[in-house]
């Protein structure tokens, strides 16, 4: 953020030096009439293009927290599909089993929640009551799916 303000300023200080020099140059009958309207063209689009403000892209923190995820794709039944995955921006996690609609296999609704971390740059690790720990390899993390590989069968995909 810091240095996304510097860089702004700095693009107002360089266009503030271009008409400080169109100014310099106009008083001294240095440019024509017809090179002064085209400079003046020049700075005025520099000034208002530099004020653009860039938005910087997600961070992995932010796309895992940003919203709730829900399981997709063939290695979920159709009841845990409504079960809602939350990471907080924390680094903790709560999973809502049987949130809507109920599996037959779990007696009642379910709420499991730990702590999650990521390690190196594709892997993360959820740790459950202290003594359970699950590490996944991210294969796909973006704004709308979450790849999670857990080393055995086939690869777990959540969306929002």
């Amino acid at each position: 953020q810091k240095g996304h303000f510097l860089a702004k300023i700095s693009g107002w200080l360089n266009s503030y030096k271009l008409i400080i020099f169109y100014y310099i140059c106009s008083r001294h009958k240095f440019l024509s009439d017809m090179k002064k309207s085209a400079f003046l063209f020049l700075i005025l689009s520099i000034v208002l293009f530099s004020c653009k403000e860039t938005t910087p892209p997600p961070t992995r923190t932010q796309l895992l927290t940003d919203e709730n995820w829900f399981p997709d794709g063939d290695g979920f039944e159709e009841c845990e599909k409504d079960d809602p995955f939350d990471f907080e921006d924390d680094g903790t996690f709560v999973i809502l089993i049987d949130e809507g609609i109920p599996c037959d296999s779990v007696p009642d609704k379910q709420r499991l929640s730990g702590f999650w971390t990521f390690y190196l740059d594709n892997k993360l690790i959820l740790y459950y009551d202290a003594d359970e720990l699950d590490t996944f390899l991210i294969e796909n993390l973006t704004e709308e799916q979450l790849i999670l590989y857990s080393g055995v069968g086939d690869s777990l995909i959540f969306k929002h």
